[in-house]
């Protein structure tokens, strides 16, 4: 099946243009369960184009992803991590 990239573009420009509000709920949300703002980073992909938005700044954001990359490669279990001992 093929993707119509006219579809596609406006479908990452739609989103892109919504980012900002979804990481304010984000930033509410997370406040609400913890008492305080920590930092968080959302990545969305469409066909074509991958988008982050964040509330940290870029060089914590990469850190944060190669933290996570390395638990992955060193088999970091998928499991939330309130469930881990």
């Amino acid at each position: 099946m093929m993707t119509d990239p006219v579809n596609t573009l406006r479908e990452g420009n739609d989103l892109s243009r919504k980012l900002p509000e979804i990481a304010d709920m984000l930033k509410r949300e997370i406040r609400a369960a913890t008492g305080r703002d920590i930092c968080f980073s959302l990545v969305v992909w469409t066909e074509g184009r991958v988008q982050y938005i964040s509330n940290a700044q870029r060089p914590d954001v990469i850190e944060g992803y190669r933290r996570l990359l390395a638990g992955w490669e060193a088999g970091m279990p998928d499991v939330p991590a309130h469930e881990v001992q």
